[in-house]
């Protein structure tokens, strides 16, 4: 059987962000399991003014980074993470870290 051709597939893109207590920082995890290397850029839809951040990530390799959620907008966050080799894949990330202080959402 031929060998397989290398797949960028949104199957073998995975992403997850991983909230932690108020006021420690947030992670991004970006996994790439495919065969070629992949590019994720994460924007922030609101609440924050900066970015968007840009991650190489290479074959079979994870790239964390972490943000603190409660510095910007009270702990309310909202990303949209996509990836260069399939402009169709994309993942959103919305929500609030509880902070027990007062907080306004929309």
């Amino acid at each position: 059987m031929p060998p397989r051709p290398a797949s960028t597939s949104p199957r073998q893109r995975r992403t997850h962000r991983h909230r932690t207590p108020a006021n420690s920082p947030s992670s991004s995890k970006l996994t790439n399991t495919s065969t070629a290397a992949v590019t994720f850029t994460i924007r922030a839809n609101n609440y924050r003014g900066d970015g968007p951040w840009t991650y190489q990530v290479a074959a079979g390799a994870t790239v964390t980074d972490y943000f603190n959620a409660t510095a910007y907008a009270s702990g309310w966050y909202d990303f949209t993470v996509t990836a260069n080799s399939d402009t169709a894949w994309t993942q959103r990330f919305t929500g609030h870290l509880e902070t027990n202080t007062p907080s306004v959402s929309g």
